[in-house]
């Protein structure tokens, strides 16, 4: 069909007493492409630019978000990999108090790590203990290392949340045809081929959230506390999180939205899957107990 033919067709559809947008739905279901059919319309979305967050600022600010959370998790996982293997390797006899002890016929190995690591940072005042364990050294070293990058962390987290929220309320003023019924808030029209099920929004609900703008999944920090409701939150999540990514943000077409929205579906199932990976091996242990 020519464009003039489709110019006619909404001539005549609105002189039958059809309204704009029900025109717009039943080109949408009959194949027309959103810029198609905004330019039939008068393209008051290509006269003019849309101002939106780039996805290079949301990746941006995502990471600056994130990235010094996931390295201060990497740093408590490293110092808590170094403290197993002290625990497990380290030689109690070579600690001077050990030796007293033996001299005097008190014998006592079970020295706990936290005594391991007060005598280790202590040592330079307390002339009576020196290591000898090599690995005591160490692992000093390594806690003095690992305790200077947490601190950087945390200077890091305060930082990129102040760097995130510039990067999310940074808007860009770009040219293209949007589909006008998103991106208005509370007044967006939700498509239905886009009601669904988001594994996104469920499996990785507070990145998936931060990232499209949908601040109402942070409520998750405080029902995360509460048993079972944090997993019925992230269930309802999953359930509106298509439309509140369609409210919150401009897109170009009902396509683009779904192809996008599927790239954070492998996501959301790998973390969904390792999310009860750890309730699967408990009940197995409850179960095993049970038998025994």
């Amino acid at each position: 069909m020519p464009n003039e033919n489709l110019q006619e067709y909404i001539k005549k559809s609105r002189e039958s007493g059809m309204d704009d947008e029900s025109i717009k739905n039943e080109l949408r279901r009959a194949g027309w492409q959103e810029g198609d059919i905004a330019s039939a319309f008068g393209g008051p979305q290509t006269a003019g630019g849309t101002y939106i967050v780039s996805h290079k600022s949301r990746r941006l600010a995502i990471f600056f978000l994130i990235g010094p959370i996931v390295g201060l998790a990497i740093i408590i996982f490293s110092y808590a990999i170094a403290a197993f293997v002290v625990r497990s390797m380290v030689n109690v006899d070579s600690f001077s108090d050990y030796n007293v002890n033996y001299e005097r016929g008190q014998t006592n190995t079970n020295l706990g790590l936290k005594d391991i690591v007060n005598r280790g940072l202590n040592y330079e005042t307390n002339v009576s203990w020196q290591p000898r364990d090599p690995r005591e050294s160490i692992f000093l070293v390594i806690n003095v290392i690992l305790g200077f990058l947490a601190i950087l962390c945390i200077i890091g987290i305060i930082i990129g949340v102040i760097l995130a929220i510039v990067l999310f309320n940074k808007k860009e003023l770009v040219f293209g045809v949007y589909d006008e019924r998103s991106g208005r808030g509370k007044d967006s029209i939700i498509p239905p081929e886009i009601k669904g099920w988001n594994w996104g929004a469920f499996g990785v609900t507070l990145i998936w959230g931060i990232y499209y703008g949908a601040w109402v999944v942070l409520w998750g920090f405080l029902l995360g506390l509460i048993p079972l409701v944090g997993i019925l939150w992230q269930v309802y999540v999953g359930m509106k999180g298509n439309e509140w990514a369609w409210r919150k943000n401009k897109w170009q077409s009902v396509e683009q939205f779904i192809a996008t929205q599927n790239k954070w579906k492998p996501w959301g199932i790998v973390f969904f899957i390792l999310g009860i990976l750890p309730v699967f091996l408990s009940l197995f242990n409850i179960f095993d107990s049970f038998r025994r």
